[in-house]
């Protein structure tokens, strides 16, 4: 937009131009003055331009410093609590969500478990104790009270996926109130991969497990006697019966009696006698062991050997002097569990899978079927 005094100039020769007359010598001596004076109209209008334009640079650039602004409002103190509860809340989420929730031991999932020791029970047996997360009764036996499960428990070797159960000692490890310890007794064979593997193993190293699973179990009120015929490790579904039947309501005139008849190459081969004898104490009138063994040690004399261990095979005639036949009107199980010789020979082969089969050996020349015979 033009100064006003540059509108004024262009104005007026333009107001006169059109109050004069239609004469063509008139209209040309107005054409020419209006000429001159536009071009001094137009010279007047540059100075006062550029003198306008000056005067705006100059206040533009003016070093005069601007008047400060204001200081930042601080945040009110009474805010900083509200912000440190939700920071404290966002974080106690965040927690929550992440958290890992401790395994559970189940028969269709494996779970890495730690190994807290390994202690030497012979040269190459020993007990591993795990550290078990929480875990679960299988099914069924919580609707069951009365029943006094064996359980089992898988292990396997991660890199050729061999597995194999092993019976803990005690079955009240699977229980969400019992303890968070559990021990396997594994014996290294030279044949065997998963032993080998296993006794590599030491404190704090993992073994992959699942489980639990029932091998056998039984109500009080089925039988009036429990019989064990067992061999090496085969003792250790002994050891948990007996150690769980202690612990849960010890012996008493409703729990059936137990007797044990462990075969064992030498008498320092037998597993875990001291805590079986233990037991014994408790109440011999209805626990009753009998240790036999092949032969003494090298370093052992008839004196110095256990006086509580007989020197002879577990064969027919022992067997029979043991047990005794079967007598009418008593309620008389016998488990037999040990190398598969030994099984065939006092109850007989197994049947196909793995199966219990017919019974045959030393407990059919006894009078035994095969509701009275367990094979594990």
């Amino acid at each position: 937009m033009l100064p006003r005094c540059l509108s004024h100039l262009i104005a007026t020769p333009l107001h006169h131009a059109a109050a004069a007359g239609p004469s063509r010598a008139a209209a040309g001596l107005l054409a020419g003055s209006d000429r001159r004076g536009m071009k001094q109209a137009a010279a007047a209008a540059g100075g006062a331009g550029r003198r306008w334009f000056t005067a705006v640079q100059a206040r533009r650039y003016s070093t005069t410093p601007s008047p400060p602004s204001p200081p930042p409002k601080r945040p009110s103190n009474r805010l900083l609590p509200l912000t440190a509860g939700i920071v404290l809340l966002a974080g106690g989420a965040y927690l929550y969500l992440s958290r890992e929730e401790p395994p559970l031991l189940g028969y269709d999932r494996w779970t890495p478990v730690k190994i807290k020791s390994v202690t030497p029970l012979t040269p190459e047996t020993s007990l591993f104790r795990l550290e078990v997360p929480k875990s679960l009764l299988p099914p069924g036996l919580d609707s069951d009270p009365s029943a006094r499960p064996i359980l089992s428990l898988f292990v396997k070797e991660p890199n050729l996926q061999i597995q194999r159960a092993y019976t803990p000692l005690t079955s009240s490890s699977f229980n969400p109130s019992g303890p968070a310890e559990l021990d396997l007794v594994i014996k290294r064979y030279a044949d065997g991969e998963l032993s080998r593997y296993i006794h590599r193993l030491g404190p704090g190293d993992e073994l992959t497990v699942r489980g639990p699973a029932i091998t056998w179990y039984y109500r009080p009120q089925d039988w009036d006697e429990v019989t064990f015929v067992v061999g090496g490790t085969g003792i250790t579904p002994a050891y948990q019966f007996v150690n769980d039947t202690l612990a849960s309501s010890a012996f008493s005139s409703a729990t059936p009696k137990v007797s044990i008849v462990y075969a064992s190459p030498t008498p320092s081969r037998i597993l875990l006698k001291g805590s079986l004898d233990a037991f014994r104490q408790q109440d011999p009138s209805r626990l009753s062991l009998h240790y036999l063994a092949d032969r003494l040690d090298p370093n052992m004399s008839g004196k110095t050997a256990p006086q509580d261990v007989t020197i002879a095979f577990p064969d027919g005639k022992t067997l029979k002097k043991l047990l005794g036949k079967k007598e009418d009107g008593k309620r008389r199980v016998v488990i037999v569990c040990g190398p598969e010789g030994m099984i065939e020979a006092v109850a007989g082969p197994r049947g196909r899978n793995f199966s219990q089969g017919r019974v045959g050996g030393v407990l059919k020349e006894l009078g035994f079927t095969e509701k009275e015979v367990v094979k594990l």
